[in-house]
């Protein structure tokens, strides 16, 4: 997908980020952010704070 979203964008390969960080780098070294979404909280919960941001 990143490659689609690459060549749709008009993009060089791998010049896509997130927060600044190449997006592979950011998939393998993502970390759920439990302060802000608790792990035990219900998950219809967790999903109206994520749409609502």
């Amino acid at each position: 997908q990143i490659e689609d979203l690459e060549r749709a964008g008009g993009v060089e390969p791998g010049t896509l980020t997130v927060d600044g960080v190449p997006v592979d780098s950011y998939l393998t070294r993502f970390v759920w952010d439990e302060g802000k979404y608790p792990v035990n909280a219900p998950l219809k919960a967790t999903v109206a704070s994520i749409q609502s941001q």
